[in-house]
């Protein structure tokens, strides 16, 4: 059995990523028991996506284009799209409550930090700066 991860339960559907078709792609699979879809297909590696609070778009990393960055897909698939191209990796995606900002880590400076971003990827900013790695953000209530 290929190694599989849950990455993500929203609504009536789990988004997961498993290597069955060769390498890490992205699928959803309902909760009732259908048949799970692939969302994904490329020969890089898809992972760690995250649904947005209102269910209608998943961010995901890729490093389809040769190291880790932020994508964006529909949440059923298709009109995939980088929003981050940085030198470094770019990871963990996290949607804020309203949907409106991303937060991620990356190593465009070297190091990794935590950064943050609209939705569609404008306006990136690093909001960490530490000689210790920042690699996983989440967002609390103020």
């Amino acid at each position: 059995m290929p190694p599989t991860s849950i990455v993500n339960l929203h609504g009536s559907a789990v988004i997961f990523e498993s290597s069955r078709s060769g390498t890490f792609e992205l699928y959803r699979q309902p909760l009732d028991g259908g048949d799970a879809v692939r969302l994904t297909e490329s020969e890089g590696i898809e992972a760690e996506a995250k649904e947005s609070p209102d269910g209608r778009q998943i961010a995901f990393v890729s490093d389809q284009d040769g190291d880790f960055d932020v994508y964006l897909m529909d949440a059923g698939g298709g009109n995939i799209r980088a929003i981050t191209s940085s030198e470094g990796n770019d990871r963990c995606p996290q949607w804020s409550p309203d949907g409106k900002r991303i937060a991620f880590s990356s190593e465009r400076d070297g190091n990794p930090e935590i950064y943050v971003m609209n939705a569609d990827g404008s306006d990136q900013r690093r909001l960490t700066e530490t000689a210790e790695p920042e690699e996983v953000a989440d967002w609390v209530p103020d």
